[in-house]
Formats: structure tokens, C-alpha cells, sequence
């Protein structure tokens, strides 16, 4: 059987993969809006107002 891909190609398709999941996980995880609403949450108990809380100090 032949294969699908080459090697230039799979280091093409690796590289897209790794560039989404950095992606994703500084979205879910590391951007600053996330971790002040980790901090927030903490201190706060309304998630509702912890929301509010971190979008008032410039977050998304």
C-alpha cells in the first residue's frame, strides 16, 4: 500500500494540530480574562457577578 502523506506533509499537518490546540487551550485556560475569572471566583461566589468583574476591568 502506498502512503497518504509524505513526511513534508505530516510535519505540515503536526504543525496545524499543534497551532490549534495553543490555540484552544489559551482561550479555555491562560488568557487573562479566564484567570481573573479563576481568581474572582475564588473570592466571589455569584458567577454572574465574577462575569461582571472581570469585563469591567477590560477583559471580553
Amino acid at each position: 500500500m502506498k502512503n497518504k502523506f509524505n513526511n513534508n506533509q505530516k510535519i505540515i499537518l503536526i504543525g496545524i494540530a499543534a497551532v490549534f490546540i495553543m490555540f484552544l487551550l489559551y482561550n479555555l485556560f491562560f488568557s487573562p480574562f479566564q484567570q481573573c475569572k479563576k481568581a474572582a471566583s475564588k473570592r466571589y461566589t455569584d458567577p454572574n457577578y465574577v462575569i461582571l468583574y472581570c469585563k469591567s476591568l477590560g477583559g471580553s
